[in-house]
């Protein structure tokens, strides 16, 4: 193997000389391995331990299999694929199905309708990938190996060709461009959203909804009736607007990508115009022929090889490259040098130097072809990102004062998580198994602890709270009849008014938005669901999940998650359902003084801090006029507030 991969290197493991088992890590804990097998074809019995020494292999790799293992096995199975609808007494001959069976992949076949032979009449030489590392190869092949210029072998070459920026992040010299960014997946850019495509989506809402409402008599008709809200939200977004979403920062454009290759190919195929790596070939070709027979002398010029090694030596050099060419001068039909030139299908001793010097001259066109792409998407990066930085001044102030503190933004990266283990001493881990499982244990006694006492009537409290938290009696039970009303439309369409615009959704990735373009139609679905909750005190299934990120706190972050706090991402119809909950009890608690304390005017309608905030200031210009002490007390929740 190269330096490259020897440097990524974790283990070698040997199996009684059949399997090599290679082990590679890279970053973002991905983990290569490569198996060559070589299975024992024999039928001797001296083998059957053997056999199913290496079959109890390969099984308990694919048992510990995780998703960061990436696994590519090839070599020399000495069995066919046909057998896999067999069960087989030989343990060698079960090994492809059991491949099959944890989902691995054929690529040779993947990538061909009609895989060739590589042995004889028969398939037995193969390459299986996991299922995780198929989108990483981008062809599979088999190849006649040339007995004359390399070796003789029954079998012939499998070969699978991979993506290296699976291996790698460095970046490759080509420009990205931002220009030609392609639509996200899943995300909806719906600032950019006029008017009529919401009309438009009002429209086929109308047409989707235009059904019978759910019949609700029990949590799984619940459950269903919001799938099924969930299902035709999805539909009816499909057509809106999509983000667009940066490529991956390491590709270039296609054009830009094609002009590069075909630069990068025909250094290739000069390569293989040159005198002494022609003469050395033809040499080792030559002495190959000539094994049983008295030394002849040395090629020391082009002229002089035999048409018989010539051959030899272009057979697997420029036909390779003849179509290539042919699509080159299609392409560039209007340069006089190129439509003039016949492109012949032979490299001979008479057109070898004009067929190289056309190659020489063909080259710096295709140089100065690739400049002039490579500068013109320059030109249009640089345009705009003027463009940009012009626009954040009104559209993205935040943006733009990090361009000018040159400052990046703060975030948080779960690879690395510092906690405190048995033995009272602060850790690192890297494990994504046991970063997800602290993660989990912190967040899970955020707001309370996990072992915490339940008090089931106000005479278990300590005191004083046991008397603050008895019933009163000196309020009037009738206050609360509208909070007990059945949700209405209006009621509905109030909250939806008032709901905040681009907010993160929820796991159902339904937003405000969504919910506030549906027809009439889709309104009364929803609040259809919602008096079905209401009257029977219950939620959909599906509610009770939610998203949790750590967001950080002034300090850095160290990899400790007591230096975040949480941001959860409820359904939004969910909070819309208790928004309009939270309005009628709001309207309530402002119409009747007597339920809360009279400094209680948090969030109450026609109420705010100001009135606390002026007394606290009047108390303290007291205090210092009669100049006599004064205490403040201030409660704060350290984990809730940055």
């Amino acid at each position: 193997m190269d330096s490259f991969f020897y440097q990524h290197l974790i283990s070698n493991t040997r199996t009684h000389g059949r399997i090599l088992h290679l082990k590679f890590g890279f970053k973002q804990h991905v983990f290569f391995h490569i198996l060559g097998l070589y299975l024992p074809a024999s039928t001797d019995p001296k083998y059957a331990s053997i056999k199913q020494a290496c079959f109890n292999y390969i099984n308990k790799i694919l048992l510990i299999n995780k998703p960061q293992d990436h696994y590519l096995i090839l070599g020399d199975f000495n069995t066919t694929s046909n057998k896999k609808n067999q069960s087989s007494s030989n343990p060698i001959d079960n090994i492809i199905p059991l491949l099959k069976q944890f989902q691995f992949k054929d690529v040779v076949k993947h990538f061909n309708i009609t895989p060739p032979i590589t042995h004889i009449v028969n398939r037995i030489d193969y390459i299986f990938t996991s299922l995780n590392l198929l989108p990483h190869t981008y062809h599979a092949f088999t190849h006649t190996i040339n007995k004359h210029q390399f070796f003789y072998t029954d079998h012939k070459l499998v070969g699978c060709l991979l993506n290296k920026f699976f291996f790698t992040t460095k970046p490759i010299k080509l420009i990205y461009n931002k220009l030609n960014d392609t639509p996200s997946s899943d995300e909806i850019n719906y600032r950019n959203i006029n008017i009529n495509t919401w009309k438009e989506y009002k429209q086929n809402s109308n047409i989707a909804f235009d059904i019978p409402l759910p019949i609700l008599n029990s949590q799984e008709d619940l459950d269903r009736a919001w799938s099924d809200f969930v299902d035709i939200i999805n539909d009816l977004k499909s057509n809106l607007p999509k983000k667009n979403s940066p490529q991956n920062p390491y590709s270039a454009p296609l054009k830009l990508r094609q002009a590069h290759n075909k630069v990068f190919k025909l250094q290739r195929l000069l390569q293989t115009f040159n005198t002494k790596r022609i003469l050395h070939i033809c040499n080792i070709l030559r002495n190959k022929s000539t094994i049983n027979t008295p030394a002849q002398q040395m090629y020391q010029e082009v002229k002089d090889i035999e048409s018989l090694h010539w051959n030899t030596y272009w057979g697997s050099n420029w036909i390779p490259y003849y179509r290539f060419l042919l699509n080159i001068k299609k392409s560039h039909h209007n340069i006089p040098f190129i439509s003039s030139f016949t492109i012949l299908k032979h490299i001979t001793l008479k057109n070898f130097e004009t067929t190289k010097s056309f190659l020489k001259q063909l080259l710096q066109t295709l140089h100065f072809n690739y400049n002039t792409i490579k500068n013109d998407i320059t030109k249009k990066n640089i345009e705009y990102f003027v463009e940009a930085r012009n626009n954040n001044l009104t559209e993205n102030q935040s943006k733009m004062l990090y361009s000018i503190l040159n400052r990046q933004p703060r975030k948080i990266t779960l690879s690395k998580l510092q906690y405190i283990n048995k033995n009272n001493e602060p850790t690192f881990t890297t494990d994504p198994d046991k970063i997800e499982s602290l993660t989990w244990q912190y967040f899970q006694s955020y707001a309370s602890p996990i072992h915490r006492t339940y008090y089931t009537s106000p005479d278990d409290l300590p005191s004083p709270w046991n008397k603050v938290y008895l019933p009163r009696q000196d309020i009037n039970d009738n206050i609360w009849h509208p909070l007990l009303q059945p949700l209405s439309m209006d009621d509905l369409k109030l909250v939806i008014h008032d709901a905040a615009k681009y907010k993160a959704p929820g796991p159902s990735k339904i937003t405000y938005e969504d919910i506030k373009y549906l027809s009439q139609l889709g309104h009364s679905y929803l609040l259809h669901i919602y008096n079905y909750c209401f009257n029977n005190n219950c939620i959909p299934s599906a509610w009770k999940l939610a998203y949790i990120f750590p967001i950080l706190k002034p300090q850095d972050w160290n990899s400790q998650l007591s230096n975040t706090r949480p941001i959860t991402l409820l359904e939004t119809p969910r909070k819309l359902y208790v928004s309009i909950l939270s309005k009628r009890l709001n309207y309530i608690l402002a119409n009747n003084t007597n339920v809360t304390t009279y400094n209680n005017r948090a969030g109450i309608l026609g109420q705010s801090c100001l009135e606390p905030l002026l007394e606290i200031q009047h108390s303290i210009e007291i205090a210092n006029k009669l100049n006599i002490p004064f205490w403040l007390a201030l409660q704060d929740l350290s984990k809730a507030y940055d």
